[in-house]
């Protein structure tokens, strides 16, 4: 009884260990466009969405960083795309309803910039 009691919390402190961020979706409602963040660089920094689909940034790199619309620092291309800083394994999802080909950035880093290419659904 002991033993599973110490399995139960150990699992339950592990799920709790995860998080992400942003304005992210319910479950079910991602459709797989993901965006790497890693040595400084988006991978792949060029990516090809549908309008109302949403794309997702996971930072994998050490340091924190800030995806934002272009142009640095004013954020006003496509208004509502900035992130929080968002640490190593945190995540943050935009779903676009704007057609169009937007430049996006770190705020934190702003030479890292990479293109949201948004199509007719």
């Amino acid at each position: 009884m002991k033993f599973l009691f110490v399995l139960l919390i150990g699992v339950l402190l592990v799920a709790g260990c995860t998080q992400s961020g942003g304005n992210n979706p319910p479950p079910g409602n991602q459709t797989g466009n993901v965006v790497r963040i890693s040595g400084f660089a988006f991978i792949p920094q060029t990516i090809t969405i549908k309008k109302g689909e949403t794309v997702t940034w996971t930072n994998e790199d050490s340091v924190p960083h800030q995806i934002a619309s272009d142009p640095h620092p004013t954020h006003t291309d496509l208004p509502g795309l900035l992130s929080p800083a968002l640490q190593n394994g945190q995540s943050y999802t935009f779903t676009s309803d704007k057609v169009g080909t937007w430049g996006y950035h770190c705020h934190l880093h702003p030479t890292m910039k990479g293109t949201a290419i948004v199509t007719e659904g």
